[in-house]
C-alpha cells in the first residue's frame, strides 16, 4: 500500500494511522519509475 499526499497535517495524520498495517509514505516529486522501484522493494 502506498500513501501519497502532500506535507500537510492531515497526511501526518493519515500517515501514522496506517503505518501499522504496513503502509509506504512517498513524496509527492517522486516520478512512476521510481515508485515502480519502491513498490517492487514492498
Amino acid at each position: 500500500m502506498l500513501l501519497r499526499g502532500p506535507n500537510t497535517p492531515w497526511l501526518a495524520a493519515c500517515w501514522l494511522a496506517v503505518f501499522k498495517a504496513g503502509a509506504v509514505a512517498t513524496m509527492p516529486l517522486l516520478r512512476r519509475h521510481e515508485l515502480d522501484k519502491i513498490a517492487d522493494q514492498a
